[in-house]
């Protein structure tokens, strides 16, 4: 080829498409980068407002708690809490308790003989485990 042939030609490369690829692959990045941005702050709203409900919930135990507290500061509430939840008994009182029947301590005989003893009842060992392990 001579020169003044090659004065005339051009390359052939495409640019105008390789322009256009170019900005279509930033703009598709930059948009799965704000996509990513998005979700993260969706996610972290989500477990801002999960924790807000925690803090709700324990504002409100540590108000119960504080009121239990300030109640069981006062004498009659100490001695209530003392004699029914703890059983206690001022000197000179008998303390009694009732016994609850349950289901598996019947007064009818079981037709095994290692299910109930001479008496008809359960053997002790059952009824020391169901008093301890069955409620």
């Amino acid at each position: 080829m001579s020169p003044d042939r090659t004065k005339g030609y051009r390359l052939r490369f495409p640019v105008r498409r390789f322009l256009f690829a170019a900005v279509l692959a930033i703009v598709v990045y930059l948009l799965l980068s704000f996509g990513g941005l998005v979700m993260s702050g969706y996610k972290l709203n989500q477990q801002a407002e999960q924790l807000r409900r925690e803090i709700a919930l324990l504002k409100a135990e540590n108000e119960a708690l504080q009121k239990r507290l300030s109640a069981l500061q006062t004498d009659e509430e100490l001695e209530r809490l003392a004699r029914e939840d703890l059983n206690w008994v001022k000197p000179g009182e008998v303390l009694v308790l009732p016994i609850k029947q349950q289901e598996g301590l019947s007064s009818a005989p079981q037709s095994s003989n290692e299910a109930s003893g001479k008496d008809g009842y359960p053997p002790n060992w059952r009824r020391w485990w169901a008093l301890f392990w069955d409620r």
